[in-house]
């Protein structure tokens, strides 16, 4: 992303739509990220993962926040 890296997105978002479901895909290991996004209720999907795995992150992340 040209103009934002993904945790100025999230907080952006959040802003925006408050407690809006987020779900990471990143290269970097999750634990990294969240210290540098510090977001509760974001789920986080490590790449490369298969479709199974993105379905169920995207499933998982959808159970949670309800």
């Amino acid at each position: 992303m040209p103009n934002m890296d993904g945790p100025t997105m999230a907080r952006n978002l959040r802003e925006t739509y408050g407690d809006i479901r987020l779900l990471f895909m990143s290269g970097y290991a999750e634990e990294q990220l969240r210290e540098t996004i510090s977001l509760d209720n974001v789920s986080f999907l490590a790449k490369p993962f298969s479709v199974q795995q993105i379905a169920e992150a995207v499933h998982d992340a959808l159970v949670k926040a309800n």
